[in-house]
């Protein structure tokens, strides 16, 4: 989520409410502006959460007592894109890289290594 355009979802929110137009970390946008803006970013809720306290647009003591329970409609996202997976496989097929030192800078296994690929509807370049 690039800060500059998190920064400029927020400031269209201030717009449209009658806030202040400086950008004051303690003023939270309701749980639809939440939803709304974690879809157009593709990401969870709770990853927005934590990227507008990182970039110091909301703090973190206002998020205490603030319910964001809010139920998405989304299936979550695989670990890692079908462009890095597609680039390891064709480096394991070319030998640039092994298999093994793939699933271990993935932080996985083989076989969720191979899992993983399918899941992208990738053919593992390696046999198990």
């Amino acid at each position: 989520m690039p800060g500059e355009l998190l920064t400029q979802q927020f400031q269209e929110w201030k717009k449209t409410t009658r806030l202040s137009q400086t950008l004051i970390a303690t003023e939270i946008p309701p749980k639809t502006w939440f939803k709304k803006v974690a879809e157009f970013f593709e990401v969870s809720v709770e990853a927005l959460k934590f990227r507008l306290i990182n970039a110091k647009l909301l703090l973190a003591d206002v998020f205490i007592s603030f319910d964001l329970e809010i139920r998405e409609n989304s299936t979550p996202c695989p670990a890692f894109g079908r462009t890095l997976l597609e680039r390891l496989n064709r480096a394991i097929e070319r030998g640039l890289i092994s298999a093994r030192k793939a699933a271990t800078l993935l932080q996985t296994s083989l076989d969720d290594l191979a899992d993983l690929m399918r899941f992208n509807r990738l053919e593992p370049s390696f046999s198990l």
